[in-house]
């Protein structure tokens, strides 16, 4: 079983490959940014989700399946400083 998705669906491919084993390969385009967590800086927040992971830490629990994520340089949604380690 694959999963795949483009701009916000590549982000939910990644992070249901990161929690779903059965799915053997993920493939996403323009979903995933380097950068802090999404949480991070907020007050309240309940600890051990995904969401507070960096989106390459989460992109790490995939290992050893396969993953292929690909970014646009001229992205304005997503710019490629913020997707590159």
């Amino acid at each position: 079983v694959g999963m795949t998705g483009l701009s916000y669906g590549s982000y939910y491919a990644l992070y249901a490959g990161a929690l779903e084993k059965r799915i053997g390969v993920v493939a996403g385009s323009c979903g995933m940014r380097v950068g802090p967590a999404i949480t991070e800086g907020m007050e309240e927040k309940p600890d051990g989700r995904l969401i507070d992971m960096r989106g390459d830490n989460v992109a790490a629990l995939l290992y050893p399946r396969p993953l292929h994520l690909q970014f646009g340089l001229r992205d304005q949604g997503l710019k490629i400083q913020d997707v590159r380690p």
